[in-house]
């Protein structure tokens, strides 16, 4: 029987750019950060999900010599501080201050040779605002859409439209957040985070809306990206997943489509079976590829690992796998 894998899970405080103290976690091979790792990968989450909701996935890049590190979102679970009525925040802070202060502090202090985000649900929207995002050599998105209702099929938009016309407008008037937890759909959302959020959804251009400055920092992004597009996925439709990849009109982009029954499975959904074990196979480039297996709620595969390489450039040959394109 192998020895098991030792690895390191230290939490830390992290500073945004504006010194808002965030909530993380990092997770390190047994050399810690001496190692300094060829790939270090930043796990940007899902509106109101928690960074406990990857530490499974988290610690197996570890396991494989990947450091990566998970964080909470200012008003979000760890990063949650003082009376939320009064704490002035934006969604936009996310990306803007929190994601940039994490993948500065991520490189100062490990010195990698590459950084991957992968941004599931909003975290593959919201690395498009950080203005460090050329630090980013890859981002891979799961599940990542713009909001614009109208993208959605027609018998979700009446649901989508009530959520970002009357359902935050109305309880944000009255209480200092919108209880997402009351539906199942991860931390209550501070005032003003939930307010901007219904107010992009409500635009066709989604978080475009905010002005040129937003419109020209995606286009400003030259890396890679990848996103991955679930069929059954009712919370990022095909349109909406198109819509957000056409924002990062610079980067090398690419879009994979999967059904549950390309690997086997039943349902994958955004969340997957967040009681079942869901790997994924991610290759990152270089001469020595690791296999990343994506874990607890990013993606929903539990037998089937697929290769996920990292886009190259126009140049060079890219062979896909045979299933999920």
């Amino acid at each position: 029987m192998p020895a098991p894998v030792v690895i390191h899970a230290n939490d830390e405080t992290l500073p945004a750019t504006d010194g808002y103290p965030l909530a993380a976690t990092c997770f390190e091979p047994a050399r810690g950060r001496a190692l300094e790792p060829r790939t270090l990968v930043v796990v940007m989450a899902a509106t109101g999900v928690t960074r406990r909701h990857y530490r499974r996935f988290a610690a197996y890049l570890a396991e494989r010599g990947i450091v990566a590190v998970t964080f909470d979102y200012r008003g979000i679970g760890d990063s949650a501080s003082g009376p939320i009525a009064t704490t002035r925040m934006a969604m936009s802070d996310w990306g803007t201050k929190d994601a940039a202060g994490v993948i500065e502090w991520a490189r100062r202090t490990y010195a990698p040779g590459r950084v991957v985000v992968v941004g599931h649900s909003a975290g593959g929207q919201l690395v498009g605002v950080a203005a460090n995002h050329d630090r980013v050599d890859a981002v891979l998105a799961i599940g990542a859409q713009s909001g614009d209702w109208r993208l959605w099929p027609a018998r979700d938009r009446v649901l989508m439209a009530f959520i970002w016309y009357v359902a935050i407008p109305g309880v944000t008037a009255v209480l200092p957040h919108f209880p997402s937890r009351w539906i199942g759909a991860g931390e209550n959302l501070p005032r003003g985070i939930a307010r901007q959020w219904a107010r992009w959804c409500r635009s066709r251009d989604y978080i475009l809306s905010e002005g040129d400055s937003i419109v020209e920092r995606f286009a400003a992004y030259r890396g890679a990206i990848r996103a991955y597009q679930f069929a059954d996925d009712r919370y990022a439709p095909p349109a909406a997943v198109r819509a957000l990849v056409s924002f990062y009109r610079s980067a090398q982009r690419e879009i994979v489509r999967c059904a549950p029954a390309d690997v086997s499975e039943d349902r994958i959904g955004h969340f997957g079976d967040q009681q079942g074990r869901q790997d994924a196979r991610i290759k990152t480039p270089g001469a020595n590829d690791h296999d990343i297996r994506a874990s607890n709620g990013i993606t929903g595969f539990r037998e089937k690992p697929w290769a996920i390489r990292k886009p190259t450039p126009a140049s060079s040959s890219m062979k896909w796998p045979s299933t999920c394109r």
